[in-house]
């Protein structure tokens, strides 16, 4: 049970970065691929290879793995300006509606809420 939810914890922290900072390139989509599937199999080594130890301290384990798997994501997230969404949140740089609808949009969800206004067409002055 345990495996399960903080597999599916780390996953919707994962696809939450990668909504709110979406600039990743070609990348992206593998990176949350490949760190899912370390961080499944991080839990699952600590909930199977550890029984010996009391029930909360593997979920004080799981946990601390956790908050661990957000802050990797944080810094190892490929960005396209070359810099890491840590350092971008330190600069007071956050996501504003139009970055999550475009991220929402590399993951096939269409919010219409999110969608920024259509700009006015450009008059060319003669």
């Amino acid at each position: 049970m345990t495996i399960v939810f903080f597999s599916i914890c780390t996953i919707i922290l994962h696809l939450g970065v990668f909504v709110c900072y979406p600039d990743t390139g070609k990348m992206g989509f593998l990176f949350l691929l490949f760190s899912s599937m370390l961080w499944t199999a991080c839990f699952i080594f600590l909930t199977t290879m550890l029984p010996s130890l009391r029930r909360s301290t593997v979920m004080f384990l799981n946990t601390a793995a956790l908050l661990a798997s957000l802050l990797s994501t944080l810094f190892f997230i490929p960005q396209e300006d070359g810099g890491s969404v840590f350092d971008k949140m330190a600069l007071g740089i956050y996501p504003a509606k139009a970055t999550v609808y475009r991220g929402l949009l590399r993951l096939g969800i269409d919010y219409k809420p999110l969608k920024p206004p259509d700009s006015a067409p450009n008059l060319i002055e003669l």
